[in-house]
């Protein structure tokens, strides 16, 4: 079976499938959860908090130039 089957129209991969009619929204079922309202894409990005060295002079170390290779 070829792609080029499938017809070009907005109902025709429904009816080859079998499913018959118009599409319609789903009923919501009793008790079930309502989507989520929050956007994960509007959120705040979380910045960590910046490290300071525990006391002044503790990094002195990484501007010493190492003897070997």
């Amino acid at each position: 079976m070829t792609i080029g089957r499938f017809a070009n129209g907005s109902d025709s991969k429904r009816r080859v499938m079998g499913l018959a009619g118009e599409w319609e929204r789903r009923q919501k079922l009793p008790g079930e959860a309502e989507p989520s309202a929050i956007s994960i894409w509007k959120q705040p990005v979380y910045k960590p908090p910046k490290m300071d060295a525990t006391r002044s002079g503790a990094n002195d170390h990484l501007n010493i130039r190492s003897k070997g290779t």
